[in-house]
């Protein structure tokens, strides 16, 4: 099972992460608007691999990240954020 979670935030400081040493959070990424698009097709050709550290495909794991990838520039563009 995957979980992904995108904010949309002006940065004010700090550093982002997690409060609780023991959750299962494998990384944060802060990604510029303008790269969702290609991050989201990178994350499309993933190889089709099992894994049993993710208790699954590797292919299935990129095309579902990539989808909030695809559905927050979709949203920003909608926004009028990026023009």
């Amino acid at each position: 099972m995957f979980y992904t979670f995108a904010f949309l935030l002006d940065e004010v400081g700090g550093t982002l992460g997690t409060l609780d040493q023991s959750e299962r959070v494998e990384a944060f990424f802060e990604v510029e608007p303008g790269s969702l698009p290609g991050l989201a097709a990178k994350l499309e050709r993933v190889g089709g691999v099992y894994s049993s550290e993710i208790e699954g495909n590797w292919g299935d794991w990129g095309r579902f990240r990539a989808v909030i990838h695809r559905v927050v520039w979709e949203a920003l563009g909608q926004a009028d954020y990026l023009r």
